[in-house]
Parts: C-alpha cells; sequence; structure tokens
C-alpha cells in the first residue's frame, strides 16, 4: 500500500507520515516512510550554475531572520526566473527532464518496499515538481492542470490514500524558520489546493489539532488494512 502526504512546508507532512508509520508499526503492519520530493541528482548541476549567474542566495541564508537585501536577491532570482520559463519550449523541456528524474527517484525509493510487502508513506510524491515548475513560470493555479497532464508519461504506483494537509500561507510561514518571505508558500498554497481537487486527495485542515488530524488519516487508512497484520507479514 502506497499512502501519500501533499501540501506546503509547515503543513504537518512530515509529521503526520511519522505518526502514522509509528501506528502502523504498532499495530503489526510493516511500515516504511519515504521523502519523495524530488532531489535534483541529474540536473544539480545546472540548477546551480543557474543559481550562480542569476545570483540567488544560498539556502542557509534564507529564513525568518534573513535581512532584507537577501530577501530582495531571492525574489529578484525568482522574477528572472519566471522571465526564462515564460518560453513555453524552455519550460516544457525542463518540466519532462524534472518528471523523468522524480520518477526514477519514486521508483528507486518506493518500489522495492512496496514489493516486499510494506506499507509505504510518502512525504511529497511527482506532483510537487509540477507545482514547483508551476512556481517558477509564474503561472496561475488554474493553469496547473495543462501541466499536470505531463505526468501520464511518467507512470509512477498510485496512491491507495492521499491526503492534502490544506493550511493558509501565514499559519505555514508562522511555524517554519527556514523560509523568508511569505510570498513563497502564497505562490504555492493555491497550486496545492488546485492539485488536490484535480486528484481527489483527502484534504484535512491542517490547523487543526494535531491529535484530531492523526485520528482522520488513521479513519482513512485503517479500512484499506488486511484484517490481520499477520496477512502482510
Amino acid at each position: 500500500m502506497l499512502i501519500c502526504f501533499n501540501g506546503v512546508d509547515g503543513s504537518g507532512k512530515s509529521f503526520q507520515a511519522q505518526r502514522l508509520m509509528e501506528r502502523l508499526d504498532q499495530a503489526g503492519y510493516p511500515a516504511v516512510q519515504v521523502w519523495n520530493g524530488g532531489k535534483s541528482s541529474v540536473t544539480r548541476y545546472i540548477i546551480m550554475v543557474g543559481k550562480r549567474v542569476l545570483g540567488a542566495p544560498q539556502r542557509r541564508e534564507l529564513g525568518k531572520k534573513a535581512p532584507p537585501q537577501t530577501v530582495a536577491r531571492y525574489n529578484a532570482y525568482l522574477g528572472s526566473m519566471q522571465r526564462m520559463f515564460r518560453r513555453r519550449w524552455l519550460r516544457t523541456l525542463w518540466l519532462h527532464i524534472s518528471l523523468l528524474e522524480h520518477a526514477l527517484e519514486i521508483w528507486v525509493a518506493t518500489l522495492p518496499h512496496l514489493m516486499r510487502g510494506r506499507v509505504v508513506i510518502s512525504d511529497r510524491y511527482l506532483y510537487d515538481t509540477v507545482v514547483n515548475i508551476a512556481v517558477l513560470s509564474g503561472l496561475p493555479a488554474d493553469e496547473l492542470p495543462a501541466l499536470l497532464r505531463a505526468t501520464r508519461f511518467y507512470p509512477v504506483p498510485r496512491p491507495q490514500r492521499w491526503f492534502f494537509l490544506d493550511v493558509s500561507p501565514e499559519e505555514a510561514f508562522r511555524r517554519k524558520d527556514d523560509i523568508a518571505d511569505l510570498a513563497f508558500l502564497e505562490r504555492r498554497v493555491p497550486l496545492y489546493r488546485q492539485l488536490a481537487g484535480e486528484y481527489g486527495l483527502v484534504t484535512l485542515d491542517a490547523a487543526a489539532d494535531p491529535d484530531t488530524i492523526s485520528e482522520l488519516i488513521w479513519s482513512q487508512v485503517e479500512p484499506l488494512l488486511p484484517r490481520s497484520a499477520s496477512a502482510v507479514v
């Protein structure tokens, strides 16, 4: 079984994924948590050069304590990227390279566990790549479905349960210390909401009590489990 969590940084994905894994383990079901956020294994050198040329700040420089000039450099970098990705051919090329890279990561990180009969709990999934490309391109949420159609060329396991932890940009920003600018989240929240609507994700209010969220998640997962944990061991 594959269970996925999606949402912006600060929505509580990793926390709830860890809780679910612990609960499955306690119930006797073999479970593993993986991060499928999309590692730039192939494109990282291109990204590094691009960031250096465009004057992007280093990740370690970003955060709530980042000085205004660092935030301005980040926003200028993002503006430059958006101007580049307005070229449809470039956006499409980068999207397919990134999706192939991400799909390979999922196949390597997820398929072996599924083949061994484990429950795989995935923090993020293939569609995060599409959201990132939409942000880099400055596309509005209503144009996301056109990008999502590209994922059909990259078959990955379909989640049996797929959760979207919905939270406002302001609440997510309050929770995170490594995000320099509220706009980072404001660009992403509408895109994730569009994604959730397109694929029918189970939407949960991430601002609710964490224990309540955990119980709601368990109520969705438990009916899918074999009646006896020994059936999957």
